[in-house]
């Protein structure tokens, strides 16, 4: 699923799917308990992005509260 959502942020995708999956990588670790430090890595990447830095720090939020990384 991880790998999935991350395709979804490839530039020249609609700017509201790639949101979409930033927030569903927040879900996901709130759900599942568990993302790997990829993922975490690749949220952190995306917080001086104008556009979905906003929604990565709030799926990084989700996922300290909520999921373990492995």
């Amino acid at each position: 699923m991880e790998d999935l959502l991350m395709e979804q942020l490839r530039e020249g995708n609609d700017p509201q799917l790639r949101m979409l999956a930033v927030t569903c990588m927040g879900h996901l670790g709130r759900l599942h308990g568990t993302v790997s430090a990829r993922l975490l890595a690749f949220l952190n990447g995306l917080l001086d992005d104008p556009v979905l830095g906003g929604t990565a720090e709030d799926a990084i939020g989700d996922i300290g509260d909520f999921a373990t990384v492995i």
